[in-house]
């Protein structure tokens, strides 16, 4: 009888193990917790990171084509005016890849056709016209801002978007809604402005 004695443990020694294990599963749970808290946001800034990234990689490739001359054609091949009373800007471009504008002063001649980007804060999208001033599709939905600028001497555009996971929720941190801001300086070497 006394060796069944010496085998049993006593409430305090329970209490001490219960404590510990509880210890060592709230740690666990808490870094579990962390962990899926920083992977959830680190997400989310990839997706509004990859949403500009497109919109951009889409707008140089399309201002790269850019063709014209101002007095040619009579119009600068891009224009940074409104659309509607929406930010925009409209690319001459040459689908014809001729490298060359029409020299008749006529606009939409040789396959050579007007596109553009349009900012509808509204809706928070970007607006794409593949034959400006047809129809459209919609580029972003997550948009906060875009601010188009051209450095008309040196023949570039450059184009700043700010995007937001969710651009209605104002209310949310910036950890559960994200927000980025890209930019970037695209060259229009078809482009003369004298």
């Amino acid at each position: 009888m006394n060796s069944l004695l010496n085998k049993s443990v006593t409430l305090l020694e329970l209490l001490i193990a219960i404590t510990l294990i509880g210890l060592v599963a709230l740690g666990f749970s808490s870094i579990d917790l962390f962990s899926r808290h920083h992977v959830l946001t680190a997400d989310r800034r990839a997706q509004i990171q990859n949403d500009v990234s497109y919109v951009l990689d889409h707008m140089a490739k399309e201002i790269n084509k850019a063709i014209g001359n101002r007095v040619i054609t009579g119009e600068d091949p891009i224009d940074l005016d409104n659309i509607a009373g929406d930010i925009a800007i409209r690319i001459y471009v040459d689908l014809a890849a001729d490298g060359q504008s029409p020299g008749d002063g006529q606009i939409g001649t040789q396959g050579d056709r007007w596109r553009a980007y349009r900012f509808n804060g509204v809706a928070n999208q970007i607006w794409y016209y593949s034959d400006y001033p047809g129809s459209y599709e919609v580029i972003s939905r997550k948009i906060l801002d875009f601010a188009p600028s051209s450095i008309v001497s040196d023949n570039f555009v450059e184009i700043t978007v700010t995007a937001r996971c969710d651009p209605t929720d104002t209310t949310s941190s910036i950890i559960d809604n994200p927000s980025i801001t890209m930019s970037t300086r695209i060259k229009m070497p078809s482009v003369s402005t004298n």
